[in-house]
């Protein structure tokens, strides 16, 4: 009897998605190569296109991926009470992903933004992220303002440019190997420009 070829039963989509995530992580998307996946993944490179596609579409796959892992703890964060202590477990949440794993910062801006001019389905993915991720905070600081936390004429989309800018910087930050305490200072900052010190 044949041996079958093909994914091995064992086989995880998501798991190999969370393999693939890694290795663009560490090498960028350009640099990575399919037989770089294919080792990842375990699978060879026949199977790796049956499941997945081409390497954009895996790449996409671990975008979306990593979108769903981050914005989770991101959203959890700012549903506490108090506004300040919503922005800063905000900040952390934001902290523990970047410096995870010695500090490797955000896929989206290590991997994805140097690829958007080139490739529409990540600038336009680009652009849903930003969005979702302001909208949660703008959601956030609307219902801080009805709660008295804010002043009531206060414009609300430059704080959350503000925070937003801080949530980036953070991450660049972090990748190039900043320590938590100076980060902490800087998004302390940045509550207490929004909350008042």
């Amino acid at each position: 009897m044949k041996a079958q070829r093909g994914r091995p039963r064992t086989f995880n989509p998501d798991e190999a998605v969370n393999s693939a995530q890694a290795v663009f992580w560490q090498h960028g998307y350009d640099a990575t190569s399919l037989n770089q996946l294919a080792e990842a993944v375990g699978l060879h490179k026949p199977s790796l296109y049956a499941a997945f596609g081409d390497k954009k579409a895996l790449y996409l796959k671990a975008y979306d991926a990593y979108v769903a892992q981050a914005t989770a703890p991101l959203k959890k964060a700012l549903t506490a009470p108090k506004l300040r202590d919503a922005l800063t477990a905000f900040f952390n949440a934001g902290m523990d992903l970047f410096m995870a794993d010695g500090g490797r910062g955000c896929f989206m801006l290590t991997t994805a933004v140097p690829i958007a001019s080139m490739m529409d389905e990540v600038a336009e993915r680009i652009k849903e992220t930003r969005a979702t991720l302001a909208n949660a905070l703008r959601v956030r600081l609307k219902t801080a303002q009805d709660a008295g936390e804010i002043k009531a004429e206060q414009d609300l989309w430059p704080l959350v440019s503000l925070l937003s800018s801080t949530h980036i910087a953070i991450a660049v930050r972090a990748r190039s190997g900043e320590s938590r305490e100076s980060l902490q200072a800087t998004t302390k900052a940045a509550v207490d420009m929004v909350c008042g010190s």
